[in-house]
């Protein structure tokens, strides 16, 4: 946990990470126009792993969340998130407890992404949903990524992965892939917990 928490650039940067969101404010909006249509209605537990400081969150309506830097847990629980700070690769929640999770460009800046798909595997309920959104640098206008890639803090940290790779990943974890989707510099795999296969 020391050695993630000091390599870790949210750590140290919560501000400037939480700035971005104001930055981009137009862009951001546009992905949440595109993200929207996926969060499932009607009962059952939704969480984002990896919220960061609540930002997709609260946009989305998504009540609860997880993360690892405790300077953004606190400005997720400022925001009204139900926020708890733990590790995506060892999740603080019991198995087969959630209907939906989201990862909203997390896998980019983990050191293991998929033992953090194995563990978003195990607890959600069977045939509940997952929704994997990466930063898409394959097509336009995720090439404004690269642009930033040089002087950003985060972006110097993370590793893009294409789409084969992503949905190779994402199966190997035991998920169907439901849909393929890109907008806003962002590329979207919608998934559901196979049910032939056992956390």
């Amino acid at each position: 946990m020391e050695t993630l928490l000091q390599d870790n650039p949210f750590v140290a940067s919560a501000d400037a990470y939480d700035g971005w969101f104001d930055r981009h404010h137009d862009l951001f909006q546009q992905q949440i126009a595109f993200i929207r249509p996926f969060l499932t209605q009607g009962s059952g537990l939704i969480l984002e792993v990896g919220c960061g400081s609540g930002q997709f969150s609260v946009a989305l309506g998504i009540p609860y969340g997880i993360d690892l830097s405790l300077p953004l847990c606190k400005k997720a629980y400022q925001r009204g998130i139900g926020i708890i700070r733990g590790d995506g690769e060892l999740l603080p929640i019991q198995t087969e407890a959630v209907s939906q999770v989201f990862l909203i460009t997390v896998l980019e800046f983990v050191h293991d992404p998929d033992n953090v798909l194995y563990e978003v595997h195990r607890v959600l309920l069977r045939g509940g949903s997952l929704i994997v959104v990466s930063l898409d640098s394959e097509h336009e206008p995720g090439a404004y990524h690269q642009k930033e890639h040089t002087s950003s803090t985060f972006l110097s940290k993370a590793h893009f992965f294409s789409q084969s790779d992503l949905i190779c990943r994402i199966k190997k974890a035991g998920y169907q892939i439901r849909g393929i989707r890109r907008a806003a510099g962002l590329l979207l795999v919608s998934s559901s917990k196979s049910p032939d296969r056992c956390s």
